[in-house]
């Protein structure tokens, strides 16, 4: 308090966010921290909130920085109080920590100077000791304790008969260990359902599709896999509460690429269009992919000129992203359409 003016300042804590993301074996990731405090102990991707954020932005942001991973959903699982010492200085801190998904695991890059690696590991053989943070220990403890609260639900509705559930087996089953079903309400409603199965295949579809533009000598069943796993992702998420524009324009993206792919020119452009469309005015790194989508499907269609035009686009938003990796990855892409069509 002021002796003066009375005025009373609280040292409120600070927020902080980590991501609880797993693969396909249902195993946390965890960075190998690579600065104090923690340095060398493993923690769950994430950091603080920064001024103006929610805190959802703060952990798309956080993860994109120290792995290069795009964020898709987010599933709110517990909140605890914590002490981050640093430099001699103590902040009282509240760490909020989500379930997430992610559009792809593959192409993990790590922060140089934050994070000296990452691994994937089985929460439940984990130890107080090998993270840097209690809170992510107990972060941890209650996210399984709700996997298995939904497990013994399950098996409580089945029990009981439920015929959704008895329907649904063998799909709940195939949920219950994807790493797009935290915490949806799997009660004995079919709606529900819905909702996790659209959550589920709106992603798992997504790196399906991007496992095939990235194969090399892909069949003709290849490329006819590739356009309906583009189109049934494009589908899931039209279907989700949470499907954002960007959303929108990363799938129509992906349609456009696998479309240059098989060669279909008119589809390639009508995807790259929709792409464009519905791109957020104000996100100049999905803008950049978006004009990139458009010169590709028109260098496909043999027209130079318009696709230097929409290379020239890209080239200015690429200039304008902020962050380093996504800029010089984006850069990257540009840079290829001087040597191939595809």
């Amino acid at each position: 308090m002021c002796s003066q003016c009375s005025y009373r300042h609280y040292f409120s804590p600070c927020a902080a966010v980590g991501a609880i993301v797993l693969n396909e074996h249902h195993e946390v990731l965890l960075i190998i921290r690579g600065k104090e405090p923690g340095q060398g102990l493993l923690g769950l991707p994430g950091g603080f909130v920064d001024a103006g954020e929610t805190a959802e932005d703060a952990l798309v942001r956080e993860v994109y920085e120290e792995l290069h991973l795009n964020v898709t959903t987010t599933q709110y699982v517990a909140s605890y109080p914590n002490n981050y010492s640093f430099a001699g200085v103590t902040i009282p801190v509240t760490d909020l920590f989500f379930a997430v998904t992610v559009a792809r695991l593959k192409g993990i890059r790590v922060q140089k100077g934050e994070v000296d690696g990452w691994v994937f590991r089985d929460a439940a053989s984990l130890r107080r000791n090998d993270l840097a943070f209690e809170t992510h220990y107990q972060a941890l403890r209650a996210w399984q304790s709700m996997q298995k609260w939904r497990l013994s639900d399950r098996n409580s509705l089945a029990s009981e008969g439920c015929a959704v559930e008895r329907k649904c087996a063998t799909y709940v089953e195939c949920l219950q260990f994807s790493d797009n079903n935290w915490g949806a309400d799997m009660a004995d409603e079919a709606e529900p359902d819905l909702i996790a199965a659209h959550r589920h295949f709106s992603t798992h579809c997504f790196n399906l599709a991007w496992e095939l533009m990235e194969k090399k000598d892909r069949s003709a069943d290849d490329d006819e896999q590739l356009i309906r796993l583009v189109h049934a992702s494009l589908w899931h998420w039209s279907q989700r509460t949470d499907c954002s524009n960007r959303n929108l324009s990363i799938g129509y993206w992906q349609a456009s690429r696998a479309y240059v792919l098989i060669g279909q020119t008119e589809s390639a452009r009508r995807y790259a269009k929709l792409c464009l469309k519905s791109t957020p005015p104000d996100d100049e790194f999905c803008l950049g992919y978006a004009c990139e989508a458009m010169a590709r499907a028109e260098l496909l269609a043999n027209n130079r000129p318009t696709a230097e035009e929409f290379l020239t686009l890209a080239r200015r938003h690429c200039d304008n992203v902020a962050d380093a990796e996504s800029r010089q990855s984006l850069l990257s892409d540009l840079e290829s359409l001087g040597h191939s069509h595809q």
